[in-house]
């Protein structure tokens, strides 16, 4: 064997070895998923520490987020389709996650973020997030 054949070699057995412990991590992965029940948009709740196992106890559903986030959509007569983008939004999704998730085109997508903005008479992300934080504060005081 030559020395460029042993290298090649050594290449080809730890790619596979890799590729192997990749596969068997993905398999873990979606194991423990499947134990607790979680679909693979739960899972950066979980890491966060909100969600169905969250430290809270309470699902994201039933949250005073996700009320006030109601409660703002029908206060500035946000239409259907622009509550459901503007729930992703607050959650820190970007126009082209919403444009995946709720099979609409990023221009579309978009126009409906720019309308959002315009309705709640905002200019950004962080200003539309302290807008939910203010409502949920007057809510509970």
């Amino acid at each position: 064997m030559k020395p460029l054949d042993v290298l090649v070699t050594r290449r080809r057995k730890t790619t596979g070895s890799l590729g192997l412990k990749a596969l068997l991590a993905w398999h873990l992965i979606i194991l423990v998923m499947l134990l607790l029940d979680l679909t693979c948009d739960e899972l950066p709740l979980l890491v966060a520490g909100h969600g169905k196992y969250g430290v809270d106890g309470m699902t994201q559903s039933d949250s005073s987020w996700r009320q006030a986030c109601t409660g703002i959509a029908q206060a500035y007569q946000l239409s259907p389709r622009e509550s459901e983008v503007f729930l992703l939004l607050a959650r820190g999704r970007n126009a082209e996650y919403i444009q995946g998730q709720l099979v609409i085109s990023l221009h579309t997508a978009k126009s409906h973020i720019a309308n959002i903005y315009q309705k709640l008479g905002v200019h950004s992300i962080q200003e539309m997030l302290d807008l939910i934080d203010l409502y949920i504060v007057q809510k509970t005081s």
